[in-house]
């Protein structure tokens, strides 16, 4: 003789009217009340989900790093261009004047404030 079990419906009745009542408490209307979340797929689509907000957190930390480096870089290179003695100044001016004179590529980066204006950065990107 095989005893075989019923297994009573899941989840039972009582728990799905607990849940109907914490869904609209929380104003929730897309729960499946009748679906076992221990077997439910979307829990993997949901770790996929936080995998992928991991992922774009971690990439703007390393943005946000990079920027704060490049921030403190552009400081110490004001600071550093404001205390150029006027023949620095016009060395430097003499350099990049021979750089484009040489079709060199270059970037200048240029800061105003009160109507005047400050070379604080100098970059060769490399030839045309």
């Amino acid at each position: 003789m095989v005893e075989a079990q019923v297994e009573p419906p899941y989840p039972p009745d009582y728990e799905v009217r607990a849940l109907r009542e914490i869904a609209t408490e929380l104003g929730k209307k897309d729960w499946n009340y009748n679906e076992n979340p221990c077997n439910n797929k979307s829990i993997s689509q949901d770790i996929n989900s936080l995998k992928h907000i991991a992922l774009m957190e971690a990439k703007m930390k390393k943005l946000s790093d990079l920027l704060s480096k490049t921030i403190e870089q552009t400081k110490e290179n004001v600071v550093k261009k404001l205390a150029l003695t006027y023949e620095e100044m016009e060395q430097e001016c003499k350099e990049i004047m021979d750089g484009f004179a040489e079709g060199k590529d270059l970037v200048v980066s240029v800061m105003s404030a009160m109507g005047e204006e400050q070379i604080c950065a100098l970059k060769d990107i490399g030839p045309k």
